[in-house]
Parts: C-alpha cells; sequence; structure tokens
C-alpha cells in the first residue's frame, strides 16, 4: 500500500491482522505525494519515521526502511529498532522479513516519479 492509503484505512488492516495473530508482511511505499491528483501532499504530514514509530508502538518487532540514499531521505529520526537498508539490499530486507512470525513492515522509501518530474520543472 501507498502511504496515502496506510493513513487513511490501512493501518486498520495492520493493526487487525496483529489481534489475529496473522502471519503477514506489510509493505508500505512512502512517496510523499499523491501524485495521481497533481502531487499534493498526504493529509497529516506523515513522515516515513512516523509510520516506523507507529507499527513498534503498535507492537511490531520487526520494522525495515528500505531507501534510496540518492534521494536524501533523512534516517535520523528512524528509531534504532528499524532495520535499514539500501535500495540494491531490497532483496536481502525481503528475504528477511519473509522468516518472521507474526506481523512485519517495509517502508520504502521512495519519492514518486511524476512528483519528481514535477518538482524538476519548478
Amino acid at each position: 500500500m501507498e502511504d496515502g492509503t496506510y493513513n487513511h484505512s490501512g493501518v486498520q488492516a495492520i493493526r487487525f491482522a496483529l489481534m489475529a495473530g496473522t502471519n503477514i508482511t506489510y509493505k508500505v511505499l512512502y512517496n510523499d505525494a499523491v501524485a495521481m491528483t497533481g502531487g499534493q501532499g498526504n493529509d497529516g504530514g506523515l513522515t516515513h519515521d512516523q509510520i516506523c514509530r507507529e507499527m513498534i508502538a503498535m507492537g511490531l518487532q520487526n520494522v525495515a526502511l528500505v531507501h534510496d540514499p540518492s534521494e536524501g531521505a533523512d534516517l535520523a529520526s528512524v528509531p534504532a529498532k528499524v532495520q535499514i537498508y539500501t535500495r540494491d539490499r531490497l532483496e536481502e530486507a525481503q528475504k528477511m522479513l519473509r522468516k518472521v512470525k507474526g506481523v512485519s513492515m517495509l517502508v520504502y522509501v521512495q519519492t514518486c516519479a511524476a512528483e519528481k518530474r514535477r518538482r524538476r520543472k519548478k
């Protein structure tokens, strides 16, 4: 799911999976824009580190964050418990999470391509 869906209703599915004891890894694409409708910011100003903190607070034991270093994501406020991978190690992160019992999450930080084009034009 993307970050807007997570913020709107996806977090409810994650809560239910936790309550049900489901084995599942959720993947959230944090792209920081609702690009399909013109590049608006997400309601509430949700950030990738806030998603990670919320998941840890809800009880997830395994949260991984994948990012492209060239995009300059601010990782200073990502909780120490979150495992951080660069984009070239995505498969490694996925394999690690695949082995986890219960609910886990992969937060993939990448600005939407359409939004990148809009920002370059400005």
